[in-house]
């Protein structure tokens, strides 16, 4: 009874979770009032909420896939707090449920929380190891100068009237965390957020009105790529193979032989680089810039077998006809334009 609904809505009849400021919730006293509150009700209502202090340590960032556009982290998240826990029914607890961003629920490794123990500041303290998948949302547009992020996401299972995570704006990281792949980590930042949720998850009972808010805690690691390794590694090759190009056109000297083999071999040569990058990167609905590149390279090649053709044609006496030579500087300004400014154009303009 349900395929006809599915089948004849878009995704805009679907309500999304959405995001609210976290300080907002914790500080306008309008915001923390439960939304199915009489205004005489909400007047005397004192939000129950918990604040709990969090703080994330990173041990190994690894397995990164562009292909599959996941990534791997293993760390620890640590929590204190004063007092008593309460979940979202009352109840105490010494522990704190929380769900992870992660991919494969079956292959992620959610340890068991530590013994709890008493910190520095008289506060209860608990830690639990994870170690796991994650998906990324990966930006190619700029490829192969793109630098990505990397987001880890925690969230609380109690509704956000009774915890709200405060993760610490700095996270500790292992001395070896600095590199993975040809990306460096330049950075990390910590977000405090309200994920509101337009639903209760079925609970007929929930007191708290039509929502479920959660107290979420997202940490971004900024990646970015070394412009001279991506040069050497994605470039030069298509560089050299395009300088060889415009040289052969730019000679009538050669021999004939070199003249009309060399765009076939270079048009191989092309199409083996891009397979073998191709291989490394999920399907994309856009261009990357390296897409680009090959693009001007392919018109690069046709426009070589043009002037190697019209070079060679004997029904031509171009020692005599003046008209050829306005045409073979043409197609020569028109492969130094698909060699250097085009790509320089598009590097701007994407960049």
């Amino acid at each position: 009874m349900l395929l006809p609904f599915v089948a004849n809505s878009s995704l805009k009849d679907f309500k999304k979770p959405y995001f609210t400021n976290h300080d907002v919730w914790t500080n306008d006293p309008n915001r923390q009032k439960p939304p199915f509150l009489s205004d005489k009700q909400k007047e005397k209502w004192t939000p129950p909420f918990k604040k709990v202090k969090t703080t994330l340590h990173l041990y190994d960032l690894y397995d990164l896939n562009h292909k599959n556009q996941t990534f791997s982290l293993n760390g620890r998240v640590s929590m204190s707090y004063n007092g008593k826990l309460l979940g979202w029914q009352g109840d105490e607890s010494e522990e704190i449920g929380i769900s992870f961003n992660s991919i494969n629920n079956h292959d992620f490794f959610q340890g068991e929380w530590y013994e709890p123990y008493t910190d520095l500041n008289n506060n209860n303290a608990i830690s639990l190891p994870f170690d796991g998948n994650f998906s990324a949302k990966f930006d190619y547009r700029k490829f192969p100068f793109d630098d990505q992020v990397l987001n880890i996401e925690y969230e609380s299972d109690a509704d956000a009237y009774h915890i709200i995570f405060k993760q610490d704006y700095k996270v500790t990281v292992e001395n070896n965390f600095n590199k993975i792949l040809d990306y460096n980590i330049e950075t990390v930042k910590v977000e405090n957020k309200i994920k509101v949720y337009p639903t209760t998850f079925g609970i007929n009972d929930y007191e708290l009105g039509e929502t479920y808010a959660t107290s979420l805690v997202r940490t971004s690691i900024f990646l970015n790529k070394s412009y001279l390794n991506s040069f050497f590694i994605y470039i030069a090759p298509l560089l050299l193979i395009s300088i060889l190009l415009l040289l052969n056109a730019s000679r009538l000297s050669l021999d004939k032989g070199v003249k009309l083999s060399l765009p076939p071999a270079s048009l191989l040569a092309i199409i083996f680089l891009q397979n073998e990058i191709s291989q490394t990167l999920p399907e994309l609905s856009y261009l990357t810039y390296l897409d680009y590149l090959y693009i001007y390279s392919y018109v690069l090649v046709f426009i070589c077998v043009l002037e190697a053709i019209f070079s060679y044609d004997e029904d031509f006496n171009f020692s005599e006809k003046s008209i050829y030579f306005v045409r073979r500087k043409f197609l020569i300004l028109l492969m130094n334009i698909l060699v250097f400014i085009l790509p320089l154009i598009t590097f701007y303009l994407i960049m």
